[in-house]
């Protein structure tokens, strides 16, 4: 007589363990992949919020008004305008310049800084239509918030950016 104990698990429950576990691991892959992009998100969101404040100061005739953003990453230091091209307004901003110019374009004009910060996907120098500035300048990134001026005067063809 045979003693030992012995489960029998049908063809049916292997499989439904199987396809539970693989539906685990998919939803944790997704989840995952989310939060890692939530950052990037952020960072498209400002660029297009920005992009659509300077189209309404260029739209008007006479403009000076404060662009502030919120929610962006808490590892973004900086983030800077101008073009390769202008002298640097401080010091400070070298190496956010020195990085500008190993990924920018000809049309390049605004860079996320540090690029391995929360906006990876973003890391190359992107650009900004209808604008210009006096100098290469950063904005600083704190808690998650950045003030940019905008001010176009009334025969003025684009909207100039500058600090706070």
């Amino acid at each position: 007589m045979n003693k030992g104990g012995q489960i029998q698990i049908s063809f049916g429950m292997i499989f439904s363990i199987i396809i539970i576990i693989v539906t685990i691991a998919i939803a944790g892959y997704v989840i995952s992949q989310f939060i890692i992009q939530k950052d990037n998100i952020s960072c498209k969101l400002f660029q297009r919020d920005l992009q659509n404040a300077i189209d309404k100061a260029w739209a008007e005739d006479l403009t000076s008004r404060d662009f502030k953003a919120d929610g962006l990453p808490e590892d973004l230091e900086k983030i800077c305008f101008g073009n390769s091209s202008l002298q640097i307004s401080s010091k400070e901003d070298k190496e956010a310049f020195d990085e500008f110019k190993l990924y920018s374009g000809p049309k390049s004009n605004m860079l996320f800084y540090p690029a391995d910060g929360g906006c990876k996907d973003s890391a190359s120098a992107n650009t900004l239509e209808h604008v210009e500035t006096d100098s290469f300048f950063c904005v600083e990134s704190k808690g998650g918030e950045a003030k940019i001026k905008l001010t176009k005067g009334r025969f003025d063809k684009f909207v100039k950016l500058s600090e706070n």
